[in-house]
């Protein structure tokens, strides 16, 4: 498919991307979407520090092609409001979702997160840069007040320095004290993204490129 629309019930991506809002996303920009694989590839273009992505996370359960395809084309001309059960819209169907998350690390790129922020050190570069500068790009992080520091425990906003392996991404949500990574997967491989996000369309009020 050339474009796909999803509703987003997490507010993984928050400030930007909130519950119940409409996306769309493209799996062109990344490579054609293999269906009867389950991956990507990648021909065109490669995800970049600051790409907002669809992303198939480790524990995600396979959906066969004539499902998904349903479910892509239900949830577009319902505004995400009738999906089938198997396409991942509902809590009980989470294990077949897509997440949505920040791309923060390339591959070769060393990483590691201070106060809620990472820094990262291009391959190749011989100083740390926060995500906002490797990046280049000028986005919002929900940020706790009450942010957890110990880098052993889950949601913590402090990260121990981490080298991108080859053909990997290292990718992030933006509400990171409620939300699950590549701190917890770790780096993530070329066949799990399913498409870059360009556009959130509704609620009307809000339609806008997303960034």
């Amino acid at each position: 498919l050339f474009i796909r629309s999803d509703r987003r019930q997490s507010d993984s991506l928050e400030p930007a991307i909130t519950p119940g809002y409409m996306i769309l996303a493209s799996p062109l920009l990344y490579g054609k979407e293999a269906f009867f694989t389950g991956g990507t590839a990648l021909d065109f273009a490669r995800p970049v520090r600051g790409d907002v992505v669809l992303v198939e996370p480790p524990y995600h359960i396979g959906t066969p092609f004539i499902q998904r395809l349903v479910a892509h084309v239900s949830g577009f001309f319902s505004l995400g409001y009738w999906k089938p059960r198997f396409s991942g819209a509902t809590e009980k169907t989470w294990e077949r979702s897509l997440v949505v998350r920040r791309v923060i690390a390339l591959p070769g790129d060393q990483i590691y997160g201070n106060d809620g922020v990472f820094y990262v050190k291009a391959k190749g570069k011989s100083e740390f840069q926060s995500e906002f500068a490797a990046s280049g790009k000028k986005y919002s992080l929900k940020q706790p007040k009450d942010a957890i520091r110990d880098p052993g425990m889950v949601f913590s906003a402090e990260m121990p320095l981490l080298v991108v392996p080859d053909g990997s991404w290292f990718v992030a949500a933006d509400n990171r004290q409620h939300s699950l990574d590549s701190r917890h997967w770790g780096p993530v491989s070329a066949n799990a993204f399913r498409g870059v996000v360009m556009l959130g369309y509704w609620p009307f009020n809000r339609i806008g490129w997303i960034h």
